[in-house]
């Protein structure tokens, strides 16, 4: 099976009215990391801290202030969550959503915010894309095709001074 790797940029926006009901707030850039093959796709998203111009300088005011909140938290960059666009229902009662660009039609969209933020972000953050691609590859066999879960370790960058523990030593 073919597996198609997609990343994909969601602008940020200021989107804040003053009549509540048409008040969709503020956010920073999204990125998306997805896997898709012909079953569905499954996606990692970051929220990132890279507001429009104005939203950032507003965000440093507060900050100034005193802000009762930890805009830090709230704003650095941090995966979201890992989720799942399926062409077919997963489990019981699950609505379909309409035009997932994922699956080219509806979709039945489940994710995980604790997974994606705890166990993806530090592999992720020690070995980028090259760490991530193959273990969103083996999630989404995982979803789809009940295979294994990923192993998620984090695998650190070695100095080039460090020993490799397993190589052969010559004597």
């Amino acid at each position: 099976m073919t597996l198609e790797r997609i990343v994909q940029f969601h602008g940020a926006y200021d989107l804040r009215r003053p009549e509540p009901r048409k008040n969709y707030g503020i956010h920073g850039m999204e990125i998306i990391f997805a896997v898709k093959g012909s079953k569905g796709a499954v996606t990692l998203n970051i929220f990132t801290d890279w507001h429009l111009p104005h939203v950032a300088g507003e965000i440093q005011a507060r900050k100034s202030k005193g802000y009762p909140y930890n805009l830090d938290e709230l704003c650095l960059p941090n995966i979201v969550d890992i989720g799942f666009h399926s062409k077919l229902p997963i489990y019981g009662e699950q609505t379909p959503m309409e035009n997932c660009e994922l699956t080219d039609g509806n979709c039945y969209y489940g994710d995980s915010s604790l997974q994606g933020n705890e166990q993806w972000r530090e592999g992720f953050l020690h070995g980028g894309t090259g760490w991530l691609w193959p273990r969103l590859e083996q999630y989404y066999q995982h979803i789809f095709d009940g295979g294994d879960r990923p192993d998620l370790t984090p695998i650190p960058k070695k100095h080039p001074d460090e020993k490799i523990e397993d190589a052969p030593t010559s004597e």
